[in-house]
């Protein structure tokens, strides 16, 4: 299947952010500002504020 791609802002921030993508258990993602947030499942993740959004897909036609 094919991933779609995140959006294109933040709902939380509302910055045009630069996401990661997070696949499986417990993983840290490091933001812009140094922190560290701990996310899990298949997720975007805003690396300016730590939001996250579920990985879409699409399906092969």
């Amino acid at each position: 299947m094919k991933i779609n791609p995140p959006p294109p802002t933040c709902d939380q921030c509302k910055h045009m952010p630069r996401w990661e993508r997070i696949n499986g258990p417990d993983q840290s993602v490091r933001l812009d500002d140094g922190r560290e947030v701990t996310r899990r499942g298949q997720v975007w993740v805003c690396t300016h504020c730590g939001h996250q959004v579920p990985v879409s897909f699409e399906a092969w036609t």
